[in-house]
């Protein structure tokens, strides 16, 4: 009697064709044996000792869907964070403007402080000759909406009667480099 203690059987089928290929040295249902079953189950019976074999297949299939469905949920959720962070407010630093990446108040490594508002009021961010210069009175500072291909954007500062255009490009939310219209570094400022 061949010894079924730890067979695993996938099939009615698996039994049949193994029976019948004596290339195969699967389960062997002889004589004395019986085969029985229906379905995804089946009994392979010698003598008075039975063994229930159950098609383990959809187990698998059902283990899986309780790792998938959990998975594809955090996927989902994953990806709707960005969106729901531009919905309120919290977008990514594209979706935002010069003017909001640029208000706040800056610090110079030398300690010269600018101040810029999103209304245009601003302060400190007037250069001559590379070096601060403030005459006094009300300074407009006007940064573009979007940055350029190089990923500065385009700052006018006005302190009438002086004009001066410049770049801004940011390294992070706190960083930014500040260059003349030539494409010079003039400074660079930290977020205070």
């Amino acid at each position: 009697m061949p010894d079924l203690r730890g067979l695993l059987i996938h099939s009615r089928e698996d039994v049949l064709m193994s029976n019948n290929d004596s290339n195969n040295p699967g389960v062997s249902v002889g004589s004395g044996n019986t085969f029985s079953g229906s379905g995804n189950s089946f009994n392979v019976t010698h003598t008075d000792k039975s063994k229930h074999f159950t098609d383990r297949s959809k187990r698998t299939t059902n283990n899986w869907l309780r790792l998938a469905l959990p998975a594809a949920v955090v996927v989902a959720l994953v990806g709707l964070i960005p969106l729901l962070g531009q919905f309120f407010g919290e977008g990514s630093n594209e979706s935002q403007t010069g003017a909001s990446r640029l208000a706040g108040n800056w610090v110079t490594l030398s300690g010269d402080v600018k101040t810029f508002s999103e209304d245009g009021n601003c302060s400190g961010f007037y250069y001559s000759q590379g070096r601060p210069l403030d005459i006094g009175g009300p300074m407009r500072c006007v940064i573009s909406s979007k940055a350029n291909g190089d990923g500065r954007y385009s700052l006018t500062v006005t302190q009438e009667p002086n004009q001066g255009s410049y770049e801004v490009q940011f390294d992070s939310d706190d960083q930014a480099s500040v260059y003349s219209s030539s494409g010079q570094r003039l400074y660079e400022i930290s977020r205070r």
